[in-house]
């Protein structure tokens, strides 16, 4: 997961990417959370129990979302 924002970070133009938003879907190894946190443009959000699904995002005007889902 590191390499792989890393090198969309590293790979993309600086004013296309304003922020990356992981969320932990209440995982076993909550502290990987906290190291990708250290990245600069990287939040993270913990969910306080298992979802199992995506989270709904709301599309606002001007901005670009995209959602994948990466099961570790």
């Amino acid at each position: 997961m590191f390499h792989a924002i890393t090198g969309v970070l590293n790979r993309s133009p600086e004013h296309l990417i304003k922020e990356i938003i992981l969320v932990d879907d209440f995982s076993d190894h909550p502290s990987d959370g906290d190291e990708l946190a250290k990245i600069q443009k990287v939040r993270v959000i913990r969910n306080e129990k298992r979802e199992g699904k995506p989270m709904k995002l709301s599309i606002r005007e001007g901005r670009v979302w995209t959602l994948n889902t990466i099961f570790l």
